[in-house]
C-alpha cells in the first residue's frame, strides 16, 4: 500500500464534508518554477483538469516531474548559461538601470541579448563582423564612436553603455524618448530600426528577411514584430543566472 493510499483512506474515513483548505497546489519549492513558463502551474492545471482530488496528488512524483521539466526548459533556452553566470551581479543591476532609462522591461532587454549573442559579449559573426551583446555592425560601433574589435575587448557591462547608446538614439528617432518599448519594438530597433514602427518588418522577397529566415517564426514569408516578441520571451532568462 502506498503513502497516497493510506492518506486516501484516511481522508475518507473522516466526515465526508471535509474538504482541504487550499485551492492551489501548496508544496512546490519557489526554486523549482520555471523562468519562462510557470511549470509548476501548467501541472496543477492538467491535475485539476482530470478531476483528482488535492489530497491524492503524489507530491514526491509531481515535484520530480516540475524540477525535470523546469531544468530542461533552462538549459534548451539558455545555450550560454555559463557566460550568463560568470556576468555577474553587478551586471544585472545595470541591466535593470538601463532598461529604466530606456522605458523597457529589463526581461525583454535580457531576451534580446541572449537571442543575438547568447548573453557573450564577444560573440563575432564570421562573415558580418557583427560583435559583442546586440550584435554592433561595424558601421553602427563607428557610429556610437568605438570599434567593433574595441567592443569585442570590453567587458560587458562596459559594453552596456553602448547597447544602451545604440538603443536610445535608434528609440528617439521612430519612437520618442518617452515612450515605453515592447518586447518587439526593442527587437525591431535592433533588427531593422528603419521600420521599427511597422508591424511587417520583411518579406521573403527582401534581403533582410533572407538573412533572418528563423525570425519568421510561423513561416509565412513574413518577419512581425509580434514574432521578435515571441523570440524575446523565448530568450529571457531568470535573474538566478546571475546570482
Amino acid at each position: 500500500m502506498t503513502a497516497t493510499s493510506s492518506l486516501t483512506q484516511m481522508l475518507n474515513s473522516l466526515n465526508t464534508d471535509v474538504k482541504p483548505a487550499f485551492t492551489s497546489l501548496p508544496l512546490v519549492p519557489a526554486e523549482l518554477y520555471d523562468p519562462f513558463q510557470d511549470v509548476a502551474q501548467r501541472r496543477f492545471a492538467e491535475i485539476r483538469s482530470m478531476k483528482i482530488p488535492y489530497y491524492e496528488i503524489p507530491i514526491e512524483e509531481e515535484r520530480q516531474i516540475q524540477s525535470s521539466a523546469a531544468s530542461g526548459i533552462k538549459s534548451s533556452r539558455v545555450k550560454n548559461s555559463d557566460v550568463a553566470a560568470r556576468l555577474g551581479q553587478d551586471f544585472l543591476e545595470k541591466v535593470k538601470e538601463v532598461a529604466k532609462r530606456l522605458k523597457c522591461d529589463y526581461r525583454d532587454l535580457i531576451g534580446l541579448m541572449n537571442s543575438e549573442s547568447g548573453l557573450n559579449p564577444k560573440a563575432r559573426n564570421k562573415k558580418s563582423r557583427a560583435t559583442g551583446l546586440i550584435q554592433f555592425m561595424p558601421s553602427t560601433a563607428r557610429e556610437l564612436g568605438t570599434t567593433v574589435d574595441e567592443l569585442m575587448n570590453m567587458s560587458a557591462i562596459d559594453q552596456l553603455d553602448y547597447v544602451e547608446k545604440y538603443l536610445s538614439n535608434a528609440k528617439r528617432i521612430r519612437f520618442g524618448s518617452n515612450e515605453k518599448l515592447d518586447a518587439g519594438e526593442l527587437y525591431a530597433l535592433t533588427y531593422l530600426p528603419a521600420r521599427a514602427n511597422r508591424s511587417v518588418l520583411a518579406t521573403s522577397n527582401e534581403k533582410y528577411y533572407k538573412w533572418n529566415k528563423g525570425l519568421d517564426l510561423n513561416g509565412d514569408g513574413k518577419i512581425t514584430k509580434a514574432e521578435l516578441a515571441m523570440r524575446v520571451a523565448d530568450k529571457q532568462v531568470s535573474d538566478m543566472y546571475f546570482a
